[in-house]
C-alpha cells in the first residue's frame, strides 16, 4: 500500500505547475489518499504541488523530456555535421594546393621526365600524355579550389 501511495505521490509531483488543486485526506483506516477531486462528504486539505527544482528531469512530463532529448540529439547531429564539413574543407584545401602545384610544374614545360613504375627508369612523357595530365590537374583545381 505504501508503494501505491509513493507512486501516486511521484505522479502528482510530475504534474506541470499549471495543474489544478490536489487534495489529500486520510480515510477511517488511516490510509492517505491523493486526488484531483475532493472526497465526497469528507474534509481534505489541498497540497501544493510544484515541479522538481533546477534542471532536474525527474519532475518533467514525458513529452517535455522527449522534446529536450530530441533537441540535444539534433544539436549533437549538427555538431557532427559541422565537424565533417570542416574536415572536408580542409581536405579540399590540401587537394587544391596539390593540384595547383602540379599544374604549375607542368604548365610551361614541354619535356617532363617521370619515373616508369615498371622499369624503375625515368622516361619523357609524350606530348599527348603531358596535355592529359595538365587537363587533369586543371579539373582537380576546378573541383577542389572553390575560392
Amino acid at each position: 500500500m505504501r508503494s501505491l501511495i509513493a507512486a501516486l505521490l511521484l505522479t502528482l509531483l510530475a504534474l506541470p505547475a499549471s495543474a489544478e488543486k490536489v487534495y489529500k485526506w486520510v480515510d477511517e483506516n488511516g490510509v492517505s489518499h491523493f486526488s484531483a477531486q475532493p472526497p465526497p462528504e469528507q474534509s481534505a486539505e489541498t497540497v501544493d504541488v510544484r515541479p522538481a527544482p533546477g534542471n532536474s528531469r525527474v519532475g518533467m512530463p514525458q513529452s517535455l523530456r522527449e522534446k529536450r532529448e530530441r533537441k540535444e540529439e539534433r544539436a549533437r547531429e549538427a555538431e557532427a555535421a559541422e565537424e565533417l564539413a570542416r574536415a572536408k574543407r580542409e581536405r579540399d584545401r590540401k587537394l587544391c594546393q596539390q593540384a595547383r602545384d602540379n599544374y604549375e610544374q607542368l604548365k610551361n614545360e614541354n619535356r617532363v621526365r617521370v619515373m616508369d613504375e615498371e622499369t624503375g627508369r625515368y622516361r619523357v612523357l609524350p606530348y599527348e600524355e603531358l596535355v592529359a595530365k595538365r587537363k587533369g590537374y586543371r579539373q582537380d583545381m576546378e573541383k577542389y579550389c572553390r575560392d
